[in-house]
């Protein structure tokens, strides 16, 4: 008989060698019963050391108190031992020499053992004089006494040998307040590389040492051999917009190093992210995370590439050494893998749960806030955060309403606090804030006055960030995404709100992103007029940036005649106008060109952004006041082809019919002109070489054929198609005139069915569907198939032609790179 019982994650396994009756109970004794259990890991000696957990130490100890009785004990020394590991485990998540000696007089007793019990007690008991009378060696005594006279009060002395005397090996013993101080300024000599007089150097040692002047506390903490390999670690705080995945990498390497991270998750940085993609269902990749802070951040910047990118990635933790083991050079002791497995655990799912679409800056606070979990343990201090975010974003500023810590104690890890505008907020907005204060009882969210810091900021920080504001000037239109076409930026200032507004994605492509709070950014500035080739100008502040079609940025003072600008154009066209060869008597639309052969059409581009979602193949977007050229947000909808021609046909019925209407509306040379028109459309039919085949029959066969590929036909597939079915293989000029020929039926009918790459050669299209079958990141640019790769040596992203799919680099440099470590390796094996 088996039977297994849990107690706070022990394992208690019954195990009998005699099989009992046919219900499942047996006859146990006591000599037919051993414990199997899960012994803790590690043990807390009174040093404050951290070793591993030896039970065999327990049942040596117990075997001694035995030698010492007259009588023979009823219970052996092995279940005794046993019978404490159990209790241990179930009380302590890491016990302590002490509470493990406490549980064994109390197993003692309950077994009834009383005389070993007491033998035991005295045995401690005599163990500790001996530990309280053992010598102190006099030089390490005076070495004490001579640094107490620095600390004023008993909390100081505490507070530095609890956080800031640093284990010394060589001696075994922590450092005094003057060895601490000798290290940190010995550190600042070494690293002014002792430019400054003797005397210099001294005053700041006699600063320091008589507390009349403090460096970074994390200086005095981290001087030595841990700011050497990375003087991160000697900075109290940090700051940095999340903006990219650089960001949350950057975090966990700062953190673990001891310094404080300041991060914000506005609206205008989250919103650089790339959309994420779906889950391609590909076998994850492995990585062995190497043991190192770097190797943790490596693991941290795969991860999130791979999930951004639609990969997966399976940890391999062996490498990574135990919780408890010493830190050498950091000091402390390590945390072992859980800490990092939880974090990357929580990213996955949060990205995952975003597949098709963007971060939000709650996602993106959040994912930091973990990052802060998996440096908590690290061996240094606790991880210490703040986050600023919009005045007006709800989710955040209610974040750490109710009792979050149950399912996102990650949360503890930062301060929240709003970034208010630059404009005078109202009575009720300020009253509302107070109160969110008030209620939360914690004082948060808190108020951070950029525009106070920015005005109150040293000399010395000038340029730092929030101090410089490229801007334009108040006349200078900017193409908003939001019906309107395009918005003198004074006007956008005195709305005062956020507006969608046209930009370049990471890959160069027109996108649609939020621009925050358009407001005055300054007053009498230099203002520069650049003039373009059109005879049009900007006027705009000497450090804005403009994008050259190189893509390369350049600032406007910097610009020199014959710099090609990147330009977007925006206009309006008919579907004929844009595909020449189509059959279709369209309204006009609204256009978007970036500079090369493909149109945008404004309304897709517009519906996506603001319903958050990419359209599917297949759907198209329709304009509710059947309004081609109205794009406001409110007036597009997403349909599937099916459901929009059903709509569109529903207008063409009953009295909405224009022939309906012509019996009574019109006059007689209307008539007329109508019945040339008439004469003119079917005279192809009078033709003797007539198929008896309709243009509106050969349409359909187009929207069927291009449905069945899933993509526009070619000439090829149209010949193929139209051989079975009996269809006409080529085209007159009554066809071409009306159709567009082949080719501009095709299109035609790639366009009604929602397909992308309609003006791509077909074959480059059935190319880019069979490799993203095959797991390629692909995209056709100006017709031709490139794939987006990833560089082994640098992780940068670049692009590469179908053909030189398998490089694996982005650079001649880093091709250096990797054939010198290649090379390497060869002559190390």
């Amino acid at each position: 008989m088996t039977s297994l019982a849990k107690v706070s994650g022990v394992v208690l396994q019954e195990v009998s060698n005699k099989i009992g009756s046919k219900n499942g109970k047996s006859n146990l004794t006591a000599d037919s019963i051993y414990f199997r259990v899960k012994m803790p890991e590690s043990i807390i000696k009174r040093d404050g050391r951290i070793v591993p957990f030896n039970m065999d130490l327990i049942e040596k100890a117990l075997l001694k108190c035995y030698a010492s009785l007259p009588t023979e004990p009823h219970t052996p020394a092995s279940e005794i031992a046993h019978r404490v590991v159990n209790v241990v485990a179930a009380k302590y998540d890491l016990p302590t020499v002490e509470g493990v000696q406490d549980i064994v007089e109390m197993v003692l007793q309950a077994a009834g053992e009383y005389e070993a019990a007491k033998h035991y007690i005295l045995y401690r008991a005599e163990h500790a004089k001996m530990r309280v009378l053992r010598p102190i060696p006099d030089e390490v005594r005076e070495a004490f006494a001579a640094s107490d006279q620095y600390f004023p009060t008993q909390l100081q002395k505490f507070q530095f040998y609890d956080k800031y005397s640093r284990f010394n090996y060589d001696v075994g013993r922590r450092e005094t307040w003057i060895e601490t101080v000798d290290r940190a300024v010995d550190y600042l000599r070494e690293l002014s590389e002792d430019r400054l007089e003797t005397a210099v150097y001294e005053r700041i040692h006699q600063g320091i040492l008589n507390m009349k002047a403090m460096p970074s506390m994390r200086l005095l903490a981290m001087a030595g051999p841990a700011a050497r390999r990375n003087n991160i670690a000697v900075y109290n705080c940090s700051y940095m917009p999340v903006n990219s995945l650089d960001s949350f990498v950057e975090a966990l390497i700062i953190s673990m190093s001891g310094c404080g991270v300041g991060f914000s998750v506005e609206r205008r940085y989250v919103e650089q992210f790339p959309r994420i993609a779906r889950q391609k269902g590909n076998p994850p990749t492995i990585f062995v995370v190497p043991d190192s802070s770097e190797g943790w951040a490596q693991a941290v910047r795969i991860g999130l590439t791979a999930w951004f990118n639609g990969e997966d990635v399976a940890f391999d933790y062996s490498e990574v050494r135990p919780a408890g083991a010493p830190l050498q050079i950091k000091g402390g002791r390590a945390s072992g893998p859980e800490p990092l497995r939880k974090m990357l655990d929580f990213a996955r799912t949060r990205i995952l749960a975003r597949q098709g679409g963007f971060l939000r800056p709650l996602d993106a606070h959040d994912i930091m806030c973990s990052v802060g979990d998996a440096a908590v343990s690290g061996g240094v201090r606790r991880t210490a955060m703040i986050s600023l975010f919009d005045y007006d974003d709800l989710e955040m500023r209610h974040c750490k309403d109710g009792d979050f810590w149950h399912t996102n104690s990650q949360r503890w890890n930062a301060n929240n606090s709003a970034v208010w505008p630059e404009r005078e907020l109202t009575q009720t907005e300020v009253t509302r804030f107070v109160l969110d204060m008030v209620e939360s009882g914690r004082g948060e969210p808190g108020i951070f006055n950029r525009r106070a810091a920015v005005d109150n900021r040293p000399a010395r920080r000038a340029a730092a960030e929030f101090g410089t504001n490229p801007c334009v000037t108040g006349d200078v239109l900017v193409a908003v995404a939001d019906g309107r076409g395009h918005v003198p930026i004074a006007q956008l200032a005195a709305e005062g709100k956020d507006v969608p507004v046209y930009c370049l994605d990471n890959r160069g492509k027109v996108a649609v992103r939020w621009l925050r709070h358009p407001r005055v950014t300054g007053h009498q500035q230099p203002i520069f007029k650049v003039k373009l080739d059109d005879g049009s100008a900007i006027t705009v502040t000497g450090n804005h940036k403009f994008r050259l079609k190189t893509g390369e940025y350049v600032a406007a003072e910097n610009l020199q005649p014959g710099d090609s600008l990147h330009v977007m154009t925006r206009y309006k066209a008919s579907i004929k106008d844009i595909f020449v060869e189509a059959d279709a008597r369209s309204q006009d639309y609204v256009w978007v060109n970036n500079g090369q052969r493909q149109n945008e059409a404004e309304h897709r581009l517009v519906a996506a952004f603001h319903h958050d979602t990419e359209i599917p193949s297949g759907y198209v977007v329709h304009h509710k006041d059947f309004d081609a050229s109205n794009n406001a947000p409110n007036n597009l909808e997403i349909l599937p082809k099916e459901t929009h021609d059903m709509l569109h046909g529903a207008t063409m019925r009953g009295e909405n019919n224009p022939m309906v209407r012509a019996a009574t509306e019109w006059s007689e040379e209307q008539w007329a002109s109508y019945k040339q028109n008439m004469s003119m459309a079917v005279s192809g039919v009078k033709n003797g070489r007539y198929s008896g085949i309709t243009h509106q029959q050969l349409k359909q066969h187009a929207l069927t054929l291009t449905q069945q590929l899933g993509r526009r036909f070619s000439q090829k597939d149209w010949q193929q198609y139209a051989q079975a079915k009996g269809l006409p293989q080529t085209f007159s000029q009554w066809r071409k005139a009306h159709l567009g020929g082949i080719i501009g039926l095709a299109k035609w009918a790639a366009l009604e069915s929602g397909f992308d790459h309609i003006e791509a050669d077909p074959r480059v299209v059935q190319t880019y569907h069979n490799y993203s079958e095959q797991g390629y990141d692909c995209e056709i640019i100006d017709g031709q198939l490139y794939l987006h790769k990833q560089c082994e040596v640098c992780g940068n992203s670049f692009l590469v032609s179908r053909s030189q799919r398998e490089t694996g680099v982005c650079s001649r440099s880093c091709a250096s790179t990797q054939q010198w470590s290649r090379s390497r390796d060869q002559q190390l094996a």
